[in-house]
């Protein structure tokens, strides 16, 4: 097993294991029709470097030469290219008439994702195909994670999970995070299908 950052080749096997870390969240900022979806979107701004779903932004698992597994991470302190880098991302797929939407729906799921603090380093996008789960790749990445944290001087892993996904809060419970914060349910939040996240914290040290 190895962990690299993610190059262009990676955009086939990345795109569903992006969109499996998140799709009801996904789905419901991103989806527009048939043509346009979420899963669709991944596929196609994955072979760009730059931005909130660029390569540069994940990494991966790989064994047995096949890509299993994914991360990414964001911070406080992202820069003005980044965020201009995702929203040309979405205007190249979507064009102009969509974007306002999918802003739109993507503020509403800062009701229950926050922006992360100054001290911590948000996970995002976590998944293991399905066939390799349990067998400690997620654990693995998890790792990988606190060693970045640590060298961008984080005191605090953090992430989000859906309040309903038990699943994905035993198994971060076990890996040390403790449940810091409920969202809570927005009317704006139900508009979209989305529920309550919990945001949970790992002190690091």
């Amino acid at each position: 097993m190895i962990i690299r950052q993610a190059n262009p080749s990676d955009a086939i096997a990345l795109a569903p294991l992006i969109f499996a870390s998140g799709s009801e969240t996904l789905a419901a900022v991103l989806d527009i029709n048939t043509d346009l979806t979420a899963l669709k979107f991944l596929a196609s701004c994955l072979t760009e470097p730059d931005g909130q779903y660029g390569y540069l932004n994940h990494w991966v698992v790989v064994t047995n030469q096949q890509t299993i597994g994914c991360v990414s991470a964001w911070h406080s302190q992202l820069s003005k290219e980044f965020h201009q880098a995702t929203l040309s991302s979405l205007l190249n797929f979507y064009g102009a008439e969509h974007v306002h939407s999918i802003l739109r729906n993507s503020l509403i799921t800062q009701d229950c994702i926050p922006k992360p603090a100054p001290n911590e380093w948000c996970v995002g996008h976590l998944s293991v195909a399905s066939s390799y789960q349990g067998l400690g790749y997620g654990k693995a990445m998890l790792a990988f994670m606190e060693q970045q944290a640590v060298a961008a001087n984080k005191t605090h892993l953090s992430l989000d999970v859906a309040a309903n996904n038990r699943s994905a809060l035993a198994f971060y419970e076990h890996q040390g995070f403790v449940k810091a914060d409920l969202s809570g349910t927005t009317n704006r939040m139900q508009a979209l299908g989305l529920d309550a996240h919990w945001h949970l914290l790992k002190t690091l040290g």
